[in-house]
């Protein structure tokens, strides 16, 4: 979604996730992103990055 949005390289688009503030509450098991969808963490990375 990241790659078809911003029209750049699966490499970039996984820079970005991973450096973004999603990507952290994605991997703190704690926040409990893991069991969300796709389409609801990558409209969560719109919001916040």
């Amino acid at each position: 979604m990241i790659v078809e949005a911003r029209r750049c390289s699966v490499s970039e688009a996984m820079r970005a996730l991973y450096g973004s503030v999603t990507y952290a509450g994605l991997a703190d098991p704690e926040t409990g992103l893991y069991l969300e969808s796709p389409s609801y963490l990558y409209e969560v990375y719109q919001r916040v990055g």
